[in-house]
């Protein structure tokens, strides 16, 4: 008989050898879907009604492939979003392209504008895993547009420099986040949306991209920290910048597929939830 230890243990390697399967055929089935639908789309055969239905669908599919991800990287498998890679990189570069990226995707949905500002004199490079810092971005720039509850929508990203860590923000002036996130805002609470979907399946399950954000922050050896301010949040991610300069800073080239599965909820244009950061 298995003893009380090796019984943990093995349960353990049960949930996460789980996770891992139910990942890989989700995103799987996912990118199956959105190939087909996307070429459907460029095809040119599809009336304009039909053409909307791909499009939402594709973005759904994106969405739910990007909620499983996240799934397994808080429960499960720790290589979920692939293995961690720092590197350096120009700061103002990375976060130039990486916004001027989101912009052009979003495109005039947004009311309002996603900025950005290097305050940093000298030192511009900073030590991070590229995949991990995009996804971040985001989901704190994505939140920003999609939860907040007033109508301005500019976002303000913003870096400096200080006692060899890099500090990135991201301020809005979306209202702030309601008090009961704000008290713990890193920790999954668990548990689904509320209501029930159009066709009458549950709402998907919520609350996943802050703890998220908090874990890949964690990943990469900085911080995540959050402050309500007068009419908004801020959210300001430390890294660690390099002691000595070993390497060339890497040239940063953004992942639209990427983009696409972390702010698909934001290009679908759905109602405004708090309870969904």
């Amino acid at each position: 008989m298995a003893r009380p230890r090796e019984m943990i243990k093995s349960q353990k390697d049960f949930e996460v050898g789980f996770t891992r399967i139910v990942e890989h055929t989700v995103t799987s089935s996912a990118s199956v879907i959105v190939t087909t639908l996307e070429t459907l789309m460029r095809s040119g055969t599809l009336p304009a009604d039909l053409f909307e239905m791909a499009h939402r669908a594709a973005l759904s599919a994106r969405d739910m492939a990007s909620r499983v991800n996240a799934v397994s990287e808080l429960f499960g498998s720790a290589d979920s979003f692939s293995k961690l890679r720092p590197a350096s990189y120009n700061v103002e570069q990375f976060m130039s392209v990486l916004i001027e990226q989101i912009n052009r995707a979003i495109g005039d949905k947004l009311r309002g504008d996603i900025t950005f500002h290097m305050e940093a004199e000298e030192e511009r490079n900073a030590v991070f895993d590229a995949r991990r810092m995009s996804i971040i971005m985001y989901h704190l720039i994505g939140n920003s547009i999609k939860h907040g509850r007033t109508d301005n929508k500019n976002v303000r990203v913003t870096c400096r420099s200080e006692a060899g860590m890099m500090e990135i923000c991201v301020r809005d002036f979306g209202g702030g986040l309601p008090a009961r996130i704000y008290r713990d805002p890193f920790t999954y609470k668990g548990g689904l949306g509320t209501g029930r979907m159009a066709d009458g399946m549950p709402s998907k399950v919520t609350g996943l991209g802050l703890p998220l954000c908090y874990k890949l922050t964690k990943d990469m050896g900085g911080e995540l920290l959050v402050k309500n301010l007068k009419g908004g949040v801020k959210f300001t991610l430390i890294l660690p910048q390099e002691k000595k300069r070993l390497h060339e800073p890497k040239v940063f080239i953004p992942d639209t597929a990427l983009m696409q599965n972390c702010m698909a909820s934001v290009f679908l244009k759905e109602e405004n939830h708090d309870d969904n950061l």
